[in-house]
């Protein structure tokens, strides 16, 4: 069984000297560098839903033993982050060869389908370290570290009755990339669909809690920041209001704003983001893979909540894809199987707390259509420029929710990451948006990448 998830642990060292280094060596720490960057992201994972896991501590070692710690304790779910990457913190990273990483993880969590198709949740209080070696790392200036934590050899499911999961989260590091490229992607830099809950605001700052992650990121708001109508300054947020912000790291380590929009009218409304499950009359159900507001926290994620859509508005999340003609402007192309995003100015409701059942969003104003990925394999051969039809795997949560065993992927000009060809039966993974019509699923490629 093939499940494998993608971690990938973002940080921005800032231009200052570092206060403080973990670890026990002796040795002098070098000289702080420019803003270095590491990112965090997950690969697709077949029939799991849900993956969360709690990092409490990363160290970065380099040759003379001296240690480099990442701030901040972080509970992430990981699907969601499928062909991504997510901001976790900043720090300096002094100048140096980097040999090793140590990452603190505890508390895995993984939601999935059983062999009948009935949803489970299995928790675990386990904790542990992982060394990672870094291959002698050279940082002199800007850059990015990649770690990858495998689902497959994290995860091992029985998806028959008695059903069970042992993990032991594996980790891994990847190539790195410099900071500040000319067209920016997640991986270097571009900060794309952040949500979050505002902590302070004025017209030149903003500060936000990011869902559940556990990371606060301070934005610089200028002249250039565009803001979402009836917004026209920062300094209108308040305390704990919901916000989607658009951004880019510069090289110095400085986060800019491009783009904000209120997703609550003030500081007592909610935002959650998950998979829908279930269909009804005017509202469905979604396993939340993240949320921010209040009455929410991260015990809600891998579980079912019930989404209240009789009022709301639809509409596709900002994003850089050619979606053509494909539409989702009513509730009527809502499906089970997509990721969407639902916004509300009232609290989340509380409900029994279990897999099935952890409560309901009411009120819900907006639902937005946001970006995830599959994994399968393709119809055609030869240069990835066309649509193409793709074939699901036998063990995914898609075609157990859905009963579809292929989706048509709507390729406008997307972006290509590790292929230059295809092959017919090479497996690919997409991350874009997916749409429904009475001629099946359709998905409007963002990213095509091996997986």
């Amino acid at each position: 069984m093939k499940l494998k998830n993608l971690l990938v642990v973002m940080l921005f060292a800032a231009l200052v000297v570092l206060a403080a280094c973990g670890g026990s060596s002796s040795s002098a720490a070098p000289a702080p560098t420019g803003a270095s960057v590491v990112t965090l992201g997950d690969a697709a994972a077949d029939n799991i839903v849900s993956f969360e896991i709690t990092i409490s501590d990363i160290k970065l070692v380099n040759s003379g033993g001296v240690a480099v710690d990442v701030p901040g304790t972080h509970r992430l779910e990981m699907t969601h982050l499928s062909a991504t990457v997510e901001d976790l913190s900043h720090l300096t990273i002094p100048a140096g060869t980097y040999t090793s990483a140590t990452i603190a993880w505890s508390a895995p969590e993984v939601s999935f389908f059983d062999d009948l198709g009935v949803l489970h949740e299995i928790d675990s209080a386990a904790t542990g370290t992982a060394t990672v070696p870094l291959a002698n790392l050279t940082v002199s200036g800007a850059t990015v570290f990649n770690f990858d934590i495998d689902v497959a050899a994290s995860v091992a499911l029985t998806t028959a009755a008695p059903v069970a999961a042992t993990f032991t989260p594996t980790f891994s590091f990847t190539a790195a990339r410099g900071v500040g490229e000319a067209e920016r992607e997640p991986e270097d830099g571009a900060l794309e669909h952040v949500i979050g809950s505002v902590v302070t605001a004025s017209a030149t700052s903003l500060t936000i809690n990011v869902g559940q992650a556990g990371s606060t990121l301070t934005f610089v708001v200028n002249a250039n920041t565009s803001f979402e109508a009836p917004m026209t300054s920062a300094s209108q947020l308040v305390a704990k209001q919901i916000v989607r912000v658009e951004g880019d790291v510069q090289a110095d380590g400085t986060m800019i704003a491009k783009e904000i929009e209120a997703e609550s009218a003030d500081g007592n409304g909610t935002e959650a983001e998950g998979l829908v499950t279930t269909k009804g009359v005017s509202s469905f159900t979604m396993i939340a893979h993240d949320a921010s507001g209040a009455s929410t926290s991260s015990a809600d994620l891998g579980k079912t909540v019930t989404v209240d859509a009789s009022v709301a508005k639809f509409t596709i999340s900002k994003t850089k894809i050619n979606s053509g003609n494909l539409s989702f402007s009513a509730f009527a192309d809502l499906a089970v199987g997509q990721h969407v995003e639902a916004d509300s100015d009232a609290a989340k409701s509380a409900g029994a707390g279990s897999v099935s059942d952890d409560g309901a969003f009411g009120q819900v104003k907006k639902i937005k259509l946001v970006q995830q990925a599959l994994t399968g394999t393709v119809s055609v051969s030869g240069a990835p420029g066309a649509n193409f039809t793709l074939t699901l795997p036998a063990t995914s949560a898609f075609a157990t929710l859905t009963g579809a065993t292929t989706v048509q992927v709507v390729n406008n000009g997307a972006q290509l990451k590790n292929i230059a060809t295809f092959t017919a039966g090479g497996k690919v993974r997409v991350r874009g948006l997916l749409f429904h019509d009475a001629g099946g699923y359709h998905m409007a490629a963002g990213r095509i990448t091996t997986p």
